[in-house]
């Protein structure tokens, strides 16, 4: 499967291409919906769950990574599912969507369980 192919399956699939700065064309980077869960401090929404799809690299296919990036109690959380093939991809993504939505859902609680300064905060 091609790095085009896998970016418009995942985009028909709902997510929304975001620009690499960096990389450009060698990386493609999709979007999706929020968490349902707790707000992320830095901006005040629920962090996305992002789609990385790796170009080609001497001559392999590159691979494709999900992950949930965000703030609470001052502290981040990155979390990362990776080195999954294009082929698996499509199938992949409503696992790691739940399991990086429970991840961050985790995180945020542990933090508002033991951070004193967000004790109080729902």
């Amino acid at each position: 499967m091609t790095i085009q192919e896998l970016t418009e399956q995942l985009i028909a699939a709902g997510g929304r291409e975001f620009p690499d700065p960096i990389n450009g064309e060698k990386v493609r980077m999709i979007t999706f919906r929020g968490t349902d869960g707790p707000e992320c401090e830095c901006n005040e929404r629920p962090p996305q769950i992002i789609v990385t799809v790796w170009g080609d690299y001497n001559g392999h296919a590159g691979n494709v990574e999900f992950e949930v990036v965000g703030q609470q109690g001052g502290e981040w959380l990155k979390a990362k599912i990776y080195t999954v093939t294009r082929e698996k991809a499509m199938g992949m993504l409503p696992i790691a969507t739940e399991v990086l939505k429970s991840v961050w859902g985790a995180y945020c609680t542990e933090m508002l369980k033991r951070v004193p300064s967000l004790q109080g905060k729902t």
